[in-house]
């Protein structure tokens, strides 16, 4: 009840200061833009004997999310964003993640933050609850000052309390719930795209671990960068390095492009994930606990002519939780600009060893874009022979329908098939998005994206 409340007069004080800056300032001057969305998603999942007394699994799930950011705000162009969601938000989700939702669903309050940008001066400052350095990690209940050394650096830190913004696991109360950090954020302004450069550095004490299930403060790295080096090589990278109750990387992703020339690219990628991510996007008929996985992956791309091109990968995964691996070799054509540029298809045939099985498998997708509709379509079909020896064939269809009925408003509606001998899941979505705002809308594709080379 406690946080109820203070949550309750904090977005009251927020949106006081608000209405006192828009009321002080030029209305004509400042500019707005918001999104709202709502929807449901049910799934039907059924098996050849009983689990737990029973033969289903049935969910149920509402969902709605409102965002809203305003910009310009008086002489100092102060900025005023808030983000409302629900705890379990199934927009943007794999399904796996969709059929991991559990509990009660309630709002929760995401952003809620004031801040001057340092649009007319040196200095800025943030406060209310946001992402410090707009990191997109750690969120953070309290304020933020930095500066800006150059056009192109900028320095920061932050202090306040780490709030729950999910279901993740954050300690309630006292001081095992404050958090301090500092960061470094660097942004060229190159006006092409081959030399840009973003690179962000945080180092943040925070009770993020729990040893003997309770909060243990961590001082933590967190790294985020997208660098250029001319035409032909990029670089992104993404790590999330822990020291309690171990030195780890608790997330990593690194992906090395590079182009050979005009028809040959490839990408080299390191990723190391959690145990909530990997609940999230594991295979839908996986049944093994979750475990923390790191992956290696080497993927190529060869432009053939008709604007089409072929794709190969190879990768290597490992558990750590039972050191079972996963080997897997891919390739298939991708075919965009077909049914008079509109739609897009692909083709992807492959062998893994997975963890538990060798499988073969055939993935096949289509999407048509038009001014006022997307349509989607997947069909996978797969052989799976088991160490045990019981041979399983997994199939999965999915159609999806969106349709822009004004500017402002877009649906869509999906549904999805799984069967293999031990399951059967069936499931839909619905949402239904609003957009608004005094800026201009980014434009719906009604066109075939192109066979990028890199």
């Amino acid at each position: 009840m406690r946080v109820a409340l203070r949550h309750l007069c904090l977005t009251r004080v927020m949106l006081y200061m608000l209405a006192a800056l828009v009321v002080a300032g030029d209305a004509q001057a400042y500019d707005y833009a918001g999104h709202l969305l709502t929807g449901a998603y049910i799934a039907h999942e059924t098996f050849p004997a009983a689990v737990g007394g029973s033969k289903d699994n049935d969910q149920l799930i509402f969902s709605n999310r409102a965002y809203i950011d305003v910009s310009k705000i008086g002489p100092s162009q102060y900025e005023f964003v808030t983000d409302v969601r629900d705890n379990h938000d199934f927009f943007d989700k794999v399904d796996t993640a969709r059929l991991n939702l559990s509990g009660q669903n309630k709002f929760r309050l995401r952003l809620l933050a004031l801040k001057d940008p340092g649009n007319i001066h040196p200095y800025f400052w943030t406060v209310g609850r946001f992402l410090p350095g707009n990191n997109g990690v750690i969120y953070n209940d309290g304020a933020e000052v930095g500066y800006k050394v150059t056009r192109s650096n900028s320095v920061g830190t932050f202090a306040g309390r780490r709030p729950r913004v999910n279901d993740e696991r954050t300690a309630q109360a006292g001081t095992a719930a404050l958090q301090a950090g500092v960061y470094d954020v660097y942004q060229n302004e190159s006006t092409t795209w081959n030399d840009g450069k973003y690179s962000s550095n945080m180092l943040v004490y925070a009770p993020r671990a729990f040893v003997h299930d309770e909060p243990t403060p961590s001082l933590d790295y967190i790294n985020q960068s997208f660098l250029h080096f001319g035409p032909n090589d990029r670089l992104s990278t993404y790590l999330d390095l822990a020291t309690r109750p171990a030195v780890k990387a608790e997330d990593a992703l690194v992906t090395y492009d590079h182009r050979f020339n005009q028809e040959l690219s490839s990408s080299l990628s390191y990723t190391r994930i959690d145990l909530t991510e990997y609940k999230n996007s594991r295979d839908i008929f996986e049944t093994l606990s979750a475990s923390s996985y790191q992956q290696l992956r080497l993927q190529s791309r060869y432009k053939l002519p008709w604007s089409a091109r072929l794709d190969g990968h190879i990768l290597y995964g490992e558990r750590y939780l039972d050191h079972l691996r996963r080997i897997e070799v891919a390739a298939g054509p991708m075919f965009s600009k077909v049914l008079g540029g509109h739609a897009t298809i692909s083709h992807v045939l492959g062998y893994r060893r997975n963890f538990l099985s060798n499988d073969w498998f055939l993935n096949n997708n289509m999407t048509h874009y038009s001014e006022a509709w997307e349509i989607a379509g997947d069909v996978k079909l797969g052989l799976r022979h088991q160490d045990k020896g019981e041979n399983l064939h997994p199939v999965t269809c999915g159609l999806s329908l969106g349709h822009v009925f004004v500017e402002s408003v877009l649906a869509t509606i999906g549904a999805e098939y799984a069967h293999d001998e031990k399951t059967t899941i069936s499931s839909g979505i619905l949402t239904v998005g609003y957009r608004f705002g005094s800026r201009e809308f980014l434009p719906i594709r009604d066109v075939a994206p192109p066979s990028e080379r890199f």
